[in-house]
Parts: structure tokens; C-alpha cells; sequence
């Protein structure tokens, strides 16, 4: 596995489903503005204290810190716009599956088709990633790290081999990932790289670059199985 050859890969496969990906990235981005519209809106009262000159020591935080921040309509908002976001990563997994193993025969229908349960698993697996993740950050940034790449895998497993378990979904992204960290490490910086590039141009390209990360994760998971059945 070559950095070279994952990213032409990754580019091969974006040229193709260009069209797609941007699809993605655009429903991705209206479902993450359902959960970040409260804190947009925290901060545009900081930023107004601010130019008011009202920010003497820690006045205008306290005073944010004593109002209520979310109401019952905002939290409903925000959890129906992250089980969306959750919904659609989901898919976008399988297709950037389909899509690396030149699969043409599968339909946008093959792709949401999941029953309740599998979905609930899913989603479960996806959460107790991400509180595996802040749990290991919140005790120490370096052990942080370390999980963020031995479990880098995760939810792309999840979402396109959902007959394993939750303990078998994170201990084989710990066994591909064994003896690789450096390199995923290496990895995992120009995949942030290439999701943080698209805010260059005023944020629209992120709709792009978004799913071009997931694309290159794929590729990069195909690569690591590659490897790993040539040894």
C-alpha cells in the first residue's frame, strides 16, 4: 500500500462519482446544520457582546452559562438531525464500498435497505465509537490518538458488515490496523487535510471533499485487506 496509489485510487473513484458524492455531501451538510443551528446562534451572541465591548472578564460567558441554551424544540431538532447524519453516513459507506468493488448492479434502494434493528445496531456501534474516542481524549490527548486510528475502521464495518457483533466490529478494526499505526496515523492527517480543504473555498467545497475523505478511507480499508490476504 502506497500513498500514491490510495490517492489515485481515491481520485479514479471520485472522477466516476462525482455527481453522487456531491449528493452526499449536500444532504450530509442541511442534516449537520439541524444540530449545529443552537451553537451558531450562541455564537453569534458572544460575537455581538463582543463588538457591544461587553466581554469584561467572564461576564458575557457567565451570562450564556445562565440562560438556557437548548429548548425542548431545539433538542428534537438537533436529535433528528443527527440520527439523519448518522442515517446518511450509513449509506455513504455502502456506496463507497460498491464503488471501489466496481459494483454497477446495485441500486440507491440495495443501499437504504436496512431493517429497523440493523439500523439500531448500527447505530449503536457508531455512538460507542465516538464515546470510546472522547472518553480516551478526555483521560489523555495521546490515548486518544491511538483509538482514533485502531478504530478508524469502525463504522465503515459496521455499515457494510452488519452479521458481526460490536465487540467482532471494533476487534477487527483492531486487527487490521495491528503493526500499521505510523502509517495510519500518516493517513489519517491527509484524510483531515482533505476534508478541511474544501472550507477553502468559502465552505461550498466541503460538500465535495466531505465524502472524498469516506472515499479515501475506503480505499484505504480495501488496501489494509489486500495486504492483509496477500500475507
Amino acid at each position: 500500500m502506497t500513498l500514491n496509489n490510495v490517492l489515485n485510487q481515491t481520485w479514479e473513484i471520485a472522477k466516476k462519482n462525482c455527481v453522487a458524492l456531491i449528493g452526499f455531501g449536500f444532504v450530509n451538510v442541511l442534516c449537520s446544520s439541524l444540530t449545529s443551528r443552537t451553537s451558531n446562534q450562541d455564537l453569534i451572541k458572544i460575537m455581538k457582546k463582543v463588538s457591544e465591548g461587553d466581554l469584561k472578564g467572564a461576564k458575557a460567558i457567565q451570562e450564556l452559562a445562565n440562560s438556557t441554551p437548548f429548548s425542548a424544540t431545539e433538542c428534537i431538532i438537533m436529535l433528528i438531525g443527527f440520527l439523519l447524519s448518522v442515517f446518511i453516513g450509513l449509506i455513504l459507506f455502502r456506496f463507497v464500498k460498491k464503488a471501489i468493488d466496481e459494483d454497477d448492479n446495485t441500486s440507491f434502494t440495495d443501499l437504504i435497505s436496512s431493517s429497523a434493528i440493523g439500523y439500531c445496531m448500527y447505530l449503536l456501534k457508531y455512538i460507542l465509537y465516538i464515546i470510546a474516542i472522547f472518553i480516551a481524549t478526555l483521560c489523555c490527548f495521546i490515548p486518544g490518538v491511538y483509538l482514533l486510528v485502531r478504530f478508524a475502521f469502525v463504522p465503515y464495518i459496521a455499515a457494510n458488515e452488519p452479521e458481526l457483533g460490536i465487540s467482532e466490529t471494533f476487534a477487527k478494526s483492531m486487527e487490521l490496523t495491528k503493526g500499521k499505526f505510523l502509517q495510519l496515523f500518516g493517513y489519517g492527517i491527509i484524510g483531515v487535510v482533505i476534508t478541511l480543504s474544501g472550507f477553502l473555498l468559502c465552505c461550498i467545497g466541503h460538500i465535495f471533499t466531505g465524502p472524498l475523505a469516506v472515499v479515501f478511507l475506503g480505499v484505504v480499508y480495501n488496501e489494509v485487506i489486500n495486504e492483509n490476504a496477500e500475507n
